[in-house]
């Protein structure tokens, strides 16, 4: 719960089946609305999170670019240690957590040394599975590193791994009028059977100013038993 960890507001921006991009890649599904939307998101918070894929697939930089601001911390979570050194995220524009697996780390050590030499603060966790990281132990080391408050961007392995663990405070989904039929999607896990999923309320819906976007914000019911009697 907050206070023994930051506060987590996840944003994504999909299309009406959900989907984060085309089953070719294509990600460029925001309005300049909604770009201003996230960057003002990410200029409040203390630092954006995204895991490897979305590093591999939009080499992304995390830094502010539609409103001013003072650049936020940089998280990535890569349990495999997929990522490597040279990718945008890990620039000297703002300071950079990787945040990976003992498993991980063991094996490519010379890697590790590599992120180190470009500034970047590691941090490793024992993995529950595999190289698959407890979301609830990063997000305490993250909280010991001074960052009280989190934006995810994704993508849909990650904010499963955080819904799993009950860990999303906060969820900005911004739907655009377009259907992909294939792709990523939102959340992208092994899935619950049916009554014990949460649920999120929304709080506020917003049409966006470009006419073909719906912006939703929507907080937790973790607990749904009243829904079973």
């Amino acid at each position: 719960m907050p206070g023994e960890r930051p506060f987590v507001h996840a944003f994504s921006t999909v299309t009406l089946d959900a989907r984060l991009a085309s089953r070719t890649g294509f990600s460029k599904l925001s309005c300049p609305h909604d770009l201003v939307r996230l960057h003002r998101l990410r200029a409040k918070y203390d630092a954006v999170m995204v895991g490897a894929n979305t590093v591999l697939v939009d080499n992304p930089s995390l830094r502010l670019k539609y409103v001013r601001g003072k650049n936020p911390k940089r998280v990535v979570v890569d349990g495999a240690l997929r990522t490597h050194p040279t990718h945008r995220v890990y620039d000297d524009t703002a300071p950079t957590i990787l945040i990976t697996s003992t498993k991980a780390a063991e094996h490519k050590s010379g890697l590790i040394e590599e992120f180190k030499n470009r500034g970047v603060r590691v941090l490793k966790i024992e993995p529950v599975e595999d190289t698959r990281i407890p979301m609830k132990r990063a997000l305490q080391l993250l909280l010991q590193e001074g960052i009280s408050s989190l934006l995810v961007e994704g993508g849909g392995r990650l904010l499963w791994s955080l819904l799993r663990e009950k860990l999303i405070d906060r969820l900005s989904i911004t739907y655009v009028g377009t259907v992909y039929g294939a792709g990523p999607v939102l959340f992208d896990g092994e899935g619950h059977e049916g009554p014990e999923a949460p649920l999120f309320r929304p709080v506020k819906v917003l049409l966006c100013p470009c006419g073909r976007e719906v912006h939703v914000e929507l907080v937790p019911y973790y607990d749904t038993s009243y829904l079973r009697g």
